[in-house]
């Protein structure tokens, strides 16, 4: 079985998965509605919600991201172990293809 979404060994986050990493931690606890989300999202990324989350969940698995920045990637990854729990997000990795 192969992951469906391959994580890359070494190297740095990028500046746009170091930039989806502050954005996110920034507005974590603003307690903004959706659409003030969505377009704090459009006008910072130029991406929708769905794959602004994408993106942001492939920054958290990279291997550099707990370095560049530790509190909203271990936030994060406890937000997606719970949901992983429930049965709502499964990882990449136990996904089959």
């Amino acid at each position: 079985m192969t992951a469906v979404h391959a994580v890359p060994d070494a190297g740095p986050l990028t500046r746009r998965q170091h930039a989806l990493l502050r954005f996110s931690a920034r507005h974590a606890l603003a307690g903004t509605g959706y659409d003030r989300q969505r377009l704090a999202i459009w006008e910072a990324f130029g991406i929708g919600v769905l794959r602004y989350r994408q993106q942001l969940m492939a920054a958290v698995r990279h291997p550099g991201a707990e370095a560049a920045e530790p509190a909203e990637v271990r936030r994060l990854r406890r937000l997606l172990d719970r949901r992983a729990h429930r049965g709502g997000v499964h990882p990449p990795e136990t996904r089959s293809t």
